[in-house]
C-alpha cells in the first residue's frame, strides 16, 4: 500500500519531465500513418530545423518555429526571472518546449554559465522602466480567463501541470504594465503564432493581467552584479550565447547573428544527440519521453508521399491547436468540460 502511494504521487512528477505539445498529445498514434505525422509536429514544434538542416524532402514536411524574441518592450528581461529558467526551464515551467543547454554542467559551473548569460541577456534587453498601467481586479480577471477562452489551452485554474500549455512565473517575468501590453498583442514577442491575438480591451487585459499575477507567490529573485565583475560577466555571457547556438531560435533586435548548424537531420542517429534517453553535456535536453522519441524516429526514417493540400491544412490546425476551440468533424474538438 505504501508503494502504491509513493507510485500515485511520482506519477504526476513524472508526467510534468516531457513538453507539451497538444498537436501530439490530443491526436491518436495508433498506426504507423499517425505515428509520422505525430512525429512531425513534434519536429516541427521543437523547432529541430533549426539547428538541423531539412533535406529537399523534409523541408516540405518539417517547418521552422520561431522561439520568442529577445526582447521587446512586450517582454523586458527581467534578471532574476532569467536565473531561475536557464538553472531548470523544466523546473519553472513544467511542459516547456525550451531545452536545457546547461544539464551536463556540475552545480558550481552552472551556476557560473547563468550568471554569465543573464548578465549578458539583460544587454538585449529594452528595459524594464517604471510605467502607469491600469488597475485590473483579479476576480474580473478569473472570469474572462475562462470566458475568453484562455482556459481551453491553458490549465482551467491557471496553474501549470504537465498536462496543459504551461504559463510559466508570469509574476517573476512581467510587470503589471508588460503582461497587459503581451497580452494584447502576443505575436509582437512570440511571432511563431501558438498563442493567437485575442480581442481585448486594455482594462480586461489589466484583469487578466491581476489575476495571471497574484495567483503565484514571489519568486526569490536573485539581483545582478555590479561594478568591475559586470563587463567580464557580459563577456563571458556573449561567448556562451555563441557557443550553446541560442541565436538559431531566438533573434534579436540588437543582435545580427547566423545560426551555426550541427549535422543536417538525414544524418541525425536516433539513438544520440538530442533523442538519446540520456542526451551527452555537448547537445540540448529537451526531457522528451519514450513516446515522443519514437515518433520523431519514426517521422526521421519515413519517406511519405508528398503532402497534400488537405494533410498540410489538417497539420497546420494541428500545429495551431485549433480543434481546441473548434470543432473539425473527425480531426477533433474542444474539450466539453471547458467549454
Amino acid at each position: 500500500m505504501r508503494l502504491a502511494a509513493i507510485i500515485a504521487l511520482c506519477l504526476p512528477l513524472l508526467a510534468m519531465a516531457q513538453p507539451v505539445v497538444p498537436g501530439f498529445e490530443r491526436f491518436p498514434r495508433d498506426t504507423p500513418a499517425q505515428q509520422v505525422t505525430a512525429g512531425e509536429v513534434l519536429i516541427t514544434e521543437l523547432n529541430c530545423v533549426a539547428c538541423h538542416a531539412a533535406g529537399e524532402d523534409q523541408g516540405r514536411r518539417f517547418q521552422r518555429r520561431p522561439a520568442p524574441v529577445l526582447f521587446t518592450h512586450h517582454n523586458p528581461a527581467n534578471g532574476g526571472w532569467i536565473r531561475h529558467w536557464l538553472l531548470d526551464p523544466q523546473k519553472l515551467k513544467p511542459g516547456t518546449l525550451m531545452p536545457d543547454l546547461l544539464h551536463g554542467m556540475d552545480a558550481e559551473k552552472k551556476s557560473e554559465s547563468v550568471e554569465a548569460l543573464r548578465h549578458y541577456l539583460m544587454t538585449l534587453s529594452p528595459g524594464t522602466a517604471r510605467e502607469a498601467a491600469m488597475i485590473g481586479s483579479s476576480v474580473e480577471g478569473k472570469k474572462l480567463y475562462h470566458s475568453l477562452g484562455c482556459a481551453q489551452c491553458h490549465a482551467p485554474d491557471a496553474r501549470d501541470n504537465g498536462r496543459d500549455i504551461p504559463l510559466g512565473e508570469l509574476r517573476a517575468k512581467y510587470t503589471h504594465a508588460n503582461l497587459i501590453k503581451f497580452l494584447r498583442d502576443p505575436l509582437h514577442s512570440r511571432p511563431a503564432g501558438r498563442m493567437p491575438r485575442t480581442p481585448m480591451s486594455e482594462e480586461e487585459a489589466a484583469h487578466l493581467s491581476v489575476y495571471l499575477r497574484h495567483r503565484l507567490k514571489p519568486l526569490d529573485l536573485h539581483g545582478l552584479s555590479r561594478g568591475p565583475a559586470v563587463l567580464k560577466l557580459q563577456q563571458e555571457g556573449a561567448k556562451l550565447y555563441q557557443t550553446l547556438r541560442c541565436a538559431n531560435c531566438h533573434q534579436s533586435p540588437k543582435l545580427d547573428v547566423q545560426p551555426a548548424f550541427s549535422k543536417p537531420l538525414t544524418e541525425v542517429n536516433p539513438q544520440h544527440g538530442c533523442l538519446a534517453p540520456k542526451p551527452v553535456a555537448s547537445v540540448p535536453h529537451f526531457h522528451l519521453n519514450a513516446a515522443q522519441r519514437a515518433a520523431i524516429t519514426a517521422a526521421l526514417q519515413a519517406k511519405p508521399a508528398a503532402p497534400t493540400l488537405l494533410s498540410k491544412t489538417h497539420r497546420q490546425l494541428r500545429l495551431l491547436n485549433c480543434t481546441t476551440c473548434h470543432d473539425r468533424k473527425a480531426l477533433g474538438q474542444p474539450d466539453a468540460q471547458r467549454d
